[in-house]
C-alpha cells in the first residue's frame, strides 16, 4: 500500500534531513503550511526531498483554504489497492523504543524522560538521513 509523510514547512529548511525512513521510504509527501513560507524556502525544501527520495510525489497543501487537497485525493484514489494480501510487511523496522511523552508524560525535563528521547540537532551537527 502507499506510504506517506507529512512535513510542516515552517519547521525548518533542514527538516527533511531529520525525518529518516519516514521520508526516504514514502511514496508521497504532503507539504503543509506552504502559505507561511516564502517561495524560496518551499523550493529548498522540495529540492531536499527530491535528493532524499526522488520517487516521492510532492503535494503542497493549505489545509485551511483546501489548496492542493483535490490533487492529493485524486492521486490516492488512482493508487492500486493492495491491502489484505496476507503478506503485508513494514517497509522499515519499527522504532526500538517509545519516548515518555508518547505514552502520556506531561512534565518536561531530563528527569522525566524515559526510552528513546533526544533533541533534534540543527546546523552542522545535524545528521543527514539517506535511503
Amino acid at each position: 500500500m502507499v506510504a506517506g509523510c507529512v512535513l510542516d514547512c515552517t519547521a525548518s529548511c533542514k527538516a527533511p534531513g531529520q525525518l529518516g525512513p519516514m521520508l526516504t521510504q514514502a511514496d508521497f509527501v504532503v507539504l503543509t503550511k506552504t502559505d507561511m513560507v516564502s517561495q524560496a524556502e518551499l523550493e529548498i525544501i522540495s529540492w531536499q526531498i527530491g535528493e532524499l527520495n526522488p520517487k516521492a510525489t510532492l503535494f503542497p497543501v493549505d489545509g485551511l483554504a483546501g489548496y492542493g487537497i483535490d490533487r492529493l485525493a485524486q492521486w490516492l484514489l488512482e493508487q492500486p489497492d493492495n491491502c489484505g494480501s496476507g503478506e503485508d510487511v513494514l517497509r522499515h523496522t519499527m522504532p526500538s523504543g517509545v519516548c515518555s511523552y508518547c505514552v502520556g508524560e506531561r512534565r518536561v525535563g531530563g528527569a522525566f524522560q524515559q526510552g528513546v528521547v533526544g533533541k533534534i540537532a540543527f546546523g552542522k551537527e545535524a545528521p543527514v538521513w539517506s535511503a
